[in-house]
């Protein structure tokens, strides 16, 4: 594996996830990875590009109007 490949394990743990969560994003397409025999890869760069995508979901966004009506 490249220097700049990461096992699933190490995605895990960078993720804070278990490595069956990780397989599951893989398996669903939501983080890119290479298989070699019965090792997965996934680039440094990728699993940047992921946490960055899925910072944006989890930040709150603007109180909706519906709140700010009803306070």
């Amino acid at each position: 594996m490249p220097d700049d490949d990461l096992t699933i394990q190490q995605v895990a743990d960078e993720l804070g996830v278990t490595p069956e969560a990780v397989l599951y994003l893989v398996r669903k397409e939501r983080l890119p990875a290479r298989r070699f025999g019965r090792q997965w890869a996934i680039r440094r760069s990728d699993l940047d590009t992921f946490r960055e995508l899925w910072e944006q979901r989890q930040r709150p966004g603007p109180p909706s109007e519906a709140k700010s009506e009803a306070a």
